[in-house]
């Protein structure tokens, strides 16, 4: 490391998956993954 670190951030995203869309996520996820088997178990 050849800088100092001047800040650090921390963040709690647990809080951001109850708060997320499942049918909105499945649909996302959907477009990206084409096996059903798969989505299934997500």
């Amino acid at each position: 490391m050849r800088h100092p670190i001047r800040e650090v951030f921390e963040a709690d995203i647990r809080g951001f998956f109850d708060h997320l869309q499942h049918d909105w996520l499945m649909k996302m996820l959907a477009l990206r993954i084409g096996d059903p088997g798969i989505l299934r178990l997500i």
